[in-house]
């Protein structure tokens, strides 16, 4: 073994005692990981009731313009009840005089609102990440009443630098790869196509959209290797290269891992000066540091680990797996270095992607080996290219070519990716019990990999360069690293929960019995973005990727629209669904004409069911008791299928928009066929809990346990009507609302049954 190679191996793991700075920060950052998650909690209080209207004044730290919005960030600005962090939205017609300057002080009047917080699980919480990134509330239809004549001269020309090479880029790339580049050089993202994002996050590159360590290490070194190529003195480089790259995080906007990478690479060129060997594990750990410290909810943010996590897979990874292969061709053994990086870092944020992310596209890592080296020489033409159109254009059209034909080849690889089986693997939301059991288990085996090949290197693997191969590819490391994969996540679920999902204005209910699921009605008329936001999220935070029958209570928009999502984007959406089941009445194919020929065309079985027709999954059983076979009526709320479930001694009752007609129709039938519908243990309160139904002879007959209302919070309804509510009082339900708790879920157990809620 070579002396830096053995200094590498000794140092890097079993010596951390040698970097006694990165373990302190490593102890505080830990201690502060605890108080977060353990201790810490969200205040509750709410500073303005939205749509209150407010006056604010403070510096403008930032601003981005998207679309015809102009948005802008004050960091503690004065209000009557103190300080806070905002972003002010304004109208923008693209008059930049009328805008405000970065750093000037200014007067904004407009409503208050409140950043969205998670209802549901799987669901993005906007609220805890603006917390994450330090601001409170956003502003909308801001007026600006007056500003400040000084402001950061230097902060605004950046931020018309960047618009303008925005604009450039657009001239000499075109609005598909314009917008492309945009995003990965300077982080606009606002008009990037939703196309290109899905397919790059589907694919596993969505890493080279955003601003990353990767792109200022290239950018960085870029620069500084030219000014020494130019043979610039050390002392004038060093400066120069950390003034454009921290002007570079400022004009981009310095998230956290664009902070990381920049302080990482200031320490590495001050290093050779100030005459310190760099350690890249200490500078990442006062990284660490200096970001919770500055804000410990930077310790919700999904981008934090991600970025560090990627760093740490590289440089541990990277080093026990790595060799130089001395036997083989120098190609192959740089291709195989280049995979096992790639691994190292799947490997090491794997975890992550799950725990954020629910799914993980495992071609990623053969991707990953063309995308980054590409990248670099993306990164570079593009520079040139944009350069070049300021002097003279025609020189910027064969770089501008060349980036065409890379992001050209990143498309068809991403789509061939797509197109092969398992792309998408739905992993579900792993346990975080499950998150420290794994990256344990790597550590553990990192440390035995590095001690054997330590002490056992001058012995044997010197002598035998394909022993050493095999050693460094033993089959029981590679075999312990992908069983404690496989074991912790792989979705498992035992026993039935039947959620309640808060769709706001709408219905939408998942049952699970084992890893089958089955889900009734799925639609929103408050939300239209619920399925991207709401039930696909909520399903792969589940782990599930089928849906045995997807039930349909009657075809109203607030009760199907997310299932007309789906089947419209099938390819999109990574679930399978087996069969659709809806009311046996006598107009609906006519009523439901657009999901039956959508559904009919990707081969899914439909259903018609009515009463008398059952269901059946194992000891669980729904019976139909609504509508009658061919049932004729004008009001589609009158055919809602109405479902019995039973389950054991647990019984329920699944009611969609029942109207009091309907009530009367499925009574009858259950009173007439010996379907006990009394002393439910739970009832689905039938149309959001409005007072056409649920009549006070039908919930006195049902007198249920539990009462469960799926509505939006101030909806234009009314809904749920207070003679409803007062209805199930006086029978003792426990009603339960998704306004007010989010999500709930009845999880069955024998005959127990447990209601957890997502807010409480």
């Amino acid at each position: 073994m070579s002396e830096e190679k053995r200094f590498y191996l000794d140092g890097f793991i079993f010596n951390l005692k040698r970097r006694p700075l990165a373990l302190i920060c490593l102890i505080i950052v830990t201690g502060i990981f605890i108080y977060v998650h353990v201790f810490y909690k969200l205040p509750e209080t709410v500073l303005y009731e939205e749509g209150e209207y407010i006056t604010l004044t403070g510096y403008v730290t930032d601003k981005q313009i998207k679309d015809d919005k102009l948005l802008i960030y004050m960091k503690k600005a004065f209000c009557e009840s103190g300080s806070i962090s905002v972003i002010c939205y304004f109208s923008y017609d693209g008059n930049d005089g009328t805008m405000p300057e970065t750093g000037s002080y200014i007067s904004v009047s407009g409503k208050a609102g409140a950043f969205k917080e998670a209802s549901n699980p799987g669901e993005f919480d906007l609220r805890k990440y603006y917390k994450s990134l330090g601001y409170d509330m956003p502003v909308y239809k801001c007026k600006l009443n007056g500003k400040s004549a000084e402001y950061s001269r230097y902060r605004e020309y950046l931020f018309n630098l960047k618009q303008n090479l925005i604009r450039i880029s657009l001239v000499c790339f075109g609005e598909t790869d314009g917008t492309i580049i945009n995003a990965m050089l300077f982080g606009d993202k606002a008009s990037l196509d939703a196309d290109v994002k899905d397919l790059y996050q589907s694919s596993g590159i969505a890493h080279i959209l955003a601003i990353s360590g990767l792109h200022i290490s290239i950018i960085g070194m870029a620069i500084f290797t030219i000014l020494r190529k130019l043979r610039i003195p050390l002392l004038i480089c060093i400066p120069v290269s950390v003034f454009i790259i921290i002007s570079y995080a400022y004009m981009i906007g310095p998230g956290v891992s664009v902070f990381r990478a920049v302080f990482m690479f200031i320490m590495m060129l001050l290093a050779k000066p100030l005459h310190r060997t760099y350690d890249s594990l200490t500078a990442l750990s006062i990284a660490a540091l200096i970001l919770t410290v500055s804000n410990p909810l930077v310790l919700c943010n999904a981008g934090f680990y991600m970025s560090f996590m990627a760093v740490i897979g590289i440089r541990i990874f990277s080093s026990v797996l790595s060799s130089d292969y001395e036997f083989m061709h120098p190609w192959i053994g740089k291709l195989i270095n280049s995979f096992l990086s790639c691994l190292s870092v799947s490997l090491f944020t794997f975890p992550l992607i799950a725990f954020y992310y629910y799914e993980f596209p495992p071609y990623s890592v053969l991707i990953n080996i063309l995308i980054i080296p590409l990248m670099s020489v993306l990164i570079i033409l593009a520079i040139i290219t944009m350069v070049s159109a300021f002097i003279f254009y025609p020189f910027a059209k064969i770089p501008g070519y060349v980036c065409h034909i890379i992001l050209m080849i990143y498309e068809n690889v991403c789509n061939i990716s797509l197109n092969l089986p398992f792309s998408r693997i739905i992993t579900g939301h792993p346990h975080f019990i499950k998150l420290c059991i794994y990256y344990l288990a790597c550590i553990t085996l990192i440390c035995i990999s590095l001690y054997l090949a330590y002490h056992r290197e001058d012995d044997i693997l010197e002598k035998y360069g394909f022993h050493r191969f095999l050693l460094k590819f033993s089959f029981g490391k590679r075999l312990g690293i992908i069983l404690t994969l496989l074991v912790l996540f792989i979705p498992v679920h035992f026993g039935i929960d039947i959620t309640m999902i808060d769709v706001g204005q709408g219905d939408g209910l998942c049952i699970r019995y084992g890893n089958a699921a089955f889900m009734i009605d799925g639609g929103s008329s408050s939300n239209d973005m619920m399925t991207d936001y709401v039930l696909e999220p909520y399903l792969e935070y589940n782990g599930i990727s089928e849906i045995s029958y997807w039930m349909v209570s009657h075809p109203d928009a607030d009760h199907y629209s997310g299932l007309l999502d789906i089947l419209n984007d099938y390819k999109k959406y990574n679930f399978k669904i087996r069969n659709i089941a809806l009311p046996g009445s006598a107009t609906i194919k006519e009523d439901a004409k657009d999901i039956i020929d959508t559904a009919s065309s990707l081969g899914i079985n439909i259903l018609y069911l009515s009463r008398g027709d059952t269901l059946k999954f194992k000891d669980l059983t729904f019976d139909v008791i609504n509508p009658p076979a061919g049932y004729l009526c004008e009001d589609k709320n009158e055919y809602s299928m109405v479902l019995y479930m039973q389950y054991g001694n647990i019984r329920g009752l699944l009611t969609g928009d029942a109207t009091m007609e309907s009530e009367k129709l499925y009574t009858e039938y259950a009173f007439n066929n010996n379907i006990n519908l009394s002393n439910l243990t739970f009832l689905k309160v039938a149309h959001h809990g409005s007072d056409t139904s649920s009549m006070e002879s039908t919930i006195n007959l049902h007198n249920p346990r539990i009462a469960l209302i799926s509505c939006a919070a101030h909806n234009s309804y009314g809904h749920p009507k207070q003679v409803v509510i007062d209805r199930l009082k006086n029978t003792g339900a426990g009603i339960l609302l998704t306004p007010e708790l989010g999500a709930i879920t009845l999880k069955l157990y024998h005959d127990n049954v447990t209601v957890n809620s997502y807010r409480q």
